[in-house]
């Protein structure tokens, strides 16, 4: 027993002992790279920025990557020195087994970090010119059977349409494919995409989580056909396609950082760190030159993120429109005469007795238009889908029996490209007369689109706004101060018109506060929390439209209804009518409060016109009366930025 205890304090007391010969070379080696990475500033350079992720904060540097398989170093997410020093180092851990599956992809936690990081170490060794002799190349076949399987010879930024009826896409959506050189279409290229994991979460929780960043945001490669399917298919949105011109070791550092972001998570922000601006950090790590990310410090959706890219001369080579469905649907519907569409109505229900005796020719055109309208309302829509195959196996039969190959129909956009559209944000000055007499208003709405907002690059017939504030000041209250009229915090309008192939319903939502006016009170004191919702139908076609009947209830608390609330129904109907640089939109809303002390009706007329005098500046008069008294008429600058 004691010569045991002697031995072990004489081991505890020994000195450590020297490295092997073969590690100490390596760390003399890695100690000798760090020194002259560091002399040559390699860590504050703007590409390994890019590839960590880092932005310069009020307290100094740090990465918006929040993953902790992404670092190194312990405090490697604020110190781009110590990432450096702690990554040359990594470089030369031991090789890893190969999976027991030869054709499997290793998760992250299992490769080596040469393979892990492939575009960090491609860069440092472009930069330091590793010895492969005391820092040997680790095979990776993980990933070159990835980077094999996409065959990336080129990118593209594709956008697709915003779709309002789901809360992540009322924007739109950018992502990039990853274009393949190989003969085919490009369906079969990969996207790479990146997107909140925010299954199964909605309603108020899904606005809080994503305001705060309580859901993870990660990148994801999925085929392009899926995509399209996704958005073209079931949503019913165009896609966009800019072809990227970057350089051969662009699109391969592009592809290889996209491969190392599987290794972590970012919070994900609905107004920042959302997709669009992700994919612009994608860029930067490609080109850091670009510069991307730095456009937007406080917000960004995906129309930004486009003009943004546009705005990089020599950098979009090419731009493509890819129809969704409906566009083809609708494309084959207007090619038909009104009786041969009721034709082709039948044909999609089910009837293909209205055909005969019609030449072929005809016969063909009626039998195409009628399968798209088939498939549209059974197999491409995400509720209710209801595809009868044995009918459409008839419909096609009858196709293939005319025997006619008719020469592709042309399919056009239906509006401008979305870069073609007026700015995200609007600030408004405007000055009139009410039942106080002289008002002056400012407003500043932080996004969208409104029916009165110059149409171009926009879905026709729909209203988005989230944060439209309006400060009022009433000449004629003694010097009083401006004050709050009016904060929408969101305010949805889906007035498409509606027809007999294509009916869908118009609905509306808005929550915000206002000015209660109504009850004779006025200023700061007198804002209520106020929300609405409606569903109807719109109609119309040409210069007039969208024409909407929507019914509606409204509720409404605190400030002078502190003690009581109101609630109330009632209804909204509206019109716009457009002609050339000029919109005029009139709309009447009644309301019975049918709970609360002030029960009773409360309606309100409403008259606005905006003349367009450039993408970015209008010119806009509004009117309003409303029961009490209320009158209100005014001209209005608005400037688009």
């Amino acid at each position: 027993m004691i010569p045991a205890l002697l031995w072990l304090v004489g081991a505890l007391a020994a000195p450590p002992a020297p490295p092997t010969p073969a590690a100490a070379p390596e760390a003399a080696y890695a100690a000798a790279l760090i020194e002259r990475a560091e002399g040559a500033g390699l860590a504050d350079d703007p590409q390994w920025w890019a590839l960590l992720h880092y932005r310069q904060g009020t307290f100094g540097p740090y990465s918006e990557a929040d993953g902790r398989g992404f670092f190194f170093a312990a405090e490697g997410h604020r110190d781009p020195h110590a990432e450096l020093a702690a990554t040359l180092r990594a470089l030369f851990r031991p090789a890893v087994a190969p999976p027991r599956d030869p054709q499997a992809i290793p998760p992250p936690a299992q490769r080596h970090p040469q393979c892990n990081f492939p575009a960090r170490f491609a860069w440092l060794n472009a930069r330091l010119g590793f010895d492969p002799a005391r820092l040997p190349r680790q095979p990776c076949p993980g990933y070159d059977r990835w980077r094999h399987a996409l065959g990336a010879t080129g990118a593209t930024l594709v956008f697709a349409d915003a779709y309002l009826n789901s809360p992540a896409s009322m924007y739109g959506h950018t992502f990039l494919r990853l274009d393949q050189g190989r003969q085919g279409s490009p369906l079969l290229s990969y996207a790479v995409n990146f997107s909140a994991a925010a299954a199964n979460t909605g309603g108020l929780l899904y606005a809080v989580l994503g305001l705060t960043g309580g859901f993870d945001g990660y990148y994801s490669t999925t085929p392009y056909y899926m995509k399209v399917q996704e958005y073209s298919n079931v949503e019913s949105r165009d896609l966009w396609e800019y072809r990227l011109a970057l350089a051969p070791a662009e699109l391969e550092r592009l592809v290889a950082h996209a491969w190392e972001l599987g290794s972590t998570t970012f919070d994900y922000y609905f107004f920042d760190e959302n997709c669009s601006y992700q994919l612009l950090t994608l860029l930067d790590a490609a080109r850091p030159a670009l510069a991307l990310a730095g456009d937007f410090p406080l917000a960004v959706i995906p129309a930004d993120t486009l003009r943004a890219v546009l705005a990089r001369p020599g950098l979009v080579a090419e731009r493509t429109w890819r129809p969704a469905h409906l566009s083809t649907l609708q494309a084959h519907r207007d090619a038909l005469s009104p009786a041969d569409r009721d034709r082709a109505a039948a044909v999609a229900e089910g009837d293909l007795a209205p055909l005969e005796g019609l030449p072929a020719e005809r016969q063909a055109r009626i039998l195409d238009a009628g399968h798209l309208l088939l498939r549209w309302r059974g197999g491409y829509q995400r509720e209710g889908g209801d595809l009868d195959r044995a009918h459409e196996q008839a419909v096609l039969r009858a196709r293939a029996a005319l025997g006619l190959r008719l020469p592709p129909l042309q399919v056009t956009p239906r509006s401008a490209p979305p870069e073609a559209g007026h700015g995200t944000a609007r600030l408004s000055l405007g000055g009139g007369v009410s039942e106080r007499g002289a008002l002056t208003r400012l407003g500043l709405r932080f996004a969208l689109h409104d029916l009165l907002d110059p149409p171009d690059g926009y879905p026709a017939g729909q209203v988005l706004e989230k944060l439209d504030l309006r400060l009022r000041w009433d000449g004629s209250q003694g010097g009083r101060l401006p004050y709050l009229e009016q904060a929408d915090l969101v305010e949805i309008l889906s007035v498409t018109p509606a027809e007999r192939w294509l009916f869908r319903p118009a609905w509306q939502a808005k929550v915000g506060v206002e000015e209660a006016v109504d009850l004779g009170c006025l200023g700061w004191e007198c804002l209520t929390l106020a929300g609405r919702g409606g569903v109807g139908v719109s109609l119309g076609a040409g210069p007039l439209a969208p024409v909407y009947l929507l019914a509606q209830a409204r509720g409404r608390a605190f400030g002078p209804l502190a003690d009581y609330g109101l609630l109330g129904l009632g209804g909204l109907a509206g019109a716009r009518l457009v002609l050339g640089p000029m919109s005029l939109l009139a709309e009447g809303e009644l309301t019975y409060d049918l709970l609360g002390h002030e029960a009773g009706p409360k309606w309100t007329a409403r008259l606005g016109q905006s003349w367009t005098v450039t993408r970015d500046f209008a010119f806009r008069f509004n009117g309003l009366l409303g029961n009490g008294g209320r009158v209100e008429a005014g001209l209005a600058g608005l400037v688009y930025y």
